[in-house]
């Protein structure tokens, strides 16, 4: 979203130097929101990525976790426990 109001900026400052010509360069085609439908649609987006994808990536996160330290895949937020006698406890505080 950051990329698009960087951009939207960018449109602004071209529209503010170019004068008449901008208006040809941006494509706004007449549309006073064109900015605003554009950085909506950009919102729009990062939810819709951060919905569908978030399971996605805390798979991903606890598979290089577990390679990492060389410890079986656990689905969803554990702790570690460390105990006296070297041995350690994964406790599945959500799922």
């Amino acid at each position: 979203m950051t990329v698009s109001v960087c951009y939207e900026l960018i449109e602004w400052a071209a529209a503010e130097l170019g004068g008449s010509s901008a208006d040809a360069f941006l494509g706004t085609l007449g549309d006073v929101w064109d900015t605003q439908w554009d950085i909506f649609m950009a919102l729009i987006g990062s939810i819709a990525a951060q919905l569908t994808l978030t399971r996605v990536h805390d798979r991903q996160l606890d598979a290089l976790q577990a390679r990492e330290h060389s410890t079986p895949v656990i689905s969803g937020y554990y702790s570690c426990v460390m105990h006296d006698n070297d041995t350690t406890t994964f406790l599945r505080t959500n799922s």
